[in-house]
């Protein structure tokens, strides 16, 4: 196990942690709050079977333990300490941050089958590079409270820092926050090109997912995901995007809702004072399980659908 308070700067390459826990503490806003920081010089490093959390001094585990986050089942955005979130003092800004600029090997990083809790800004950060970056398999779950640090709690992508990344890979993941503030999965600015986001598990988060940094040039995909209401959210997507994906180098398919017992939209969403919630919320019902969730301007900017969006 490795505690620290201090970013642990990464600029060799080819290097391998395998079921390691990685515990952080750094309470703040600031760019010094990022556990790992992959940096130029760096390639070829993975993280497999590993943890990333606070310190055990802060907290042992995630309220709960429950999949895919602590609150499935709470119907409602206020987040209660100890319950669906830990305290933002006790956390951290970001687990991994992949900034690397060199272009070499295989991949700059890869993590796979790693644990990702209690983050106040997310559990992936990608900016500036063009290697290869991989996310797959992995759970990353149980923000922290927004507090008084005013995190944003993302969950994985890119988030409006530098310039955008080329060639990320998300894949089979399950990604959920009990009334996070913002995005599980987004790239929010652009342009963010090469993207593909592949059979995930998504809940939680006020909009679930933002793609605004897409373009319809981006030769990306969006494919085979699914947005489980177990954890409630206010809308899945927090704009239209079905221009960036007709007719263009992209592809959206397969993406589709699960509904569970028990669970209903939220029409209130507590959230924070930087989130925009003037849009309606979703709307669905129980017989809208297995439906595809197609892309566009109304109903929480996306469409249900017995038929799959072709674009």
């Amino acid at each position: 196990m490795a505690t620290t308070n201090t970013p642990i700067i990464l600029t060799n390459h080819d290097i391998i942690f395998v079921g390691c826990r990685f515990g952080f503490n750094t309470p703040t806003t600031n760019s010094a709050a990022v556990m790992f920081k992959v940096n130029t010089g760096a390639y070829n490093i993975q993280f497999i079977y590993c943890t990333f959390a606070p310190l055990t001094s802060k907290a042992l585990s995630a309220p709960g333990l429950a999949w895919p986050s602590s609150g499935a089942g709470l119907q409602g955005s206020t987040q209660i300490v100890g319950t669906n979130c830990i305290l933002d003092t006790d956390a951290y800004q970001f687990s991994l941050g992949a900034y690397s600029t060199t272009v070499s090997g295989s991949f700059m990083v890869w993590s796979d089958h790693c644990d990702y809790w209690g983050f106040g800004n997310g559990a992936l950060d990608t900016q500036v590079t063009t290697n290869q970056i991989n996310f797959t398999e992995n759970w990353a779950h149980d923000v922290c409270s927004f507090g008084t640090l005013g995190y944003h709690q993302d969950g994985v992508g890119y988030f409006d820092g530098g310039t955008g990344p080329t060639n990320v890979l998300i894949r089979h993941n399950t990604i959920s926050a009990n009334a996070a503030n913002t995005n599980g999965i987004g790239f929010q600015t652009g342009p963010c090109t090469n993207i593909i986001i592949d059979n995930n598990y998504i809940s939680g988060y006020a909009n679930t997912v933002n793609l605004a940094g897409i373009g319809s040039s981006a030769n990306s995909k969006f494919i085979n995901n699914i947005f489980g209401t177990d954890v409630p959210w206010y809308r899945p997507f927090l704009g239209d995007y079905s221009a960036a994906f007709t007719g263009t180098t992209n592809l959206w398919r397969n993406n589709k809702l699960k509904f569970f017992p028990g669970s209903a939209p939220v029409s209130n969403w507590v959230g924070s004072s930087n989130q925009n919630f003037g849009a309606s919320p979703f709307i669905y019902t129980s017989a809208d399980d297995g439906k595809f969730l197609i892309p566009g301007s109304s109903n929480g900017n996306a469409t249900l659908s017995t038929t799959d969006f072709t674009g």
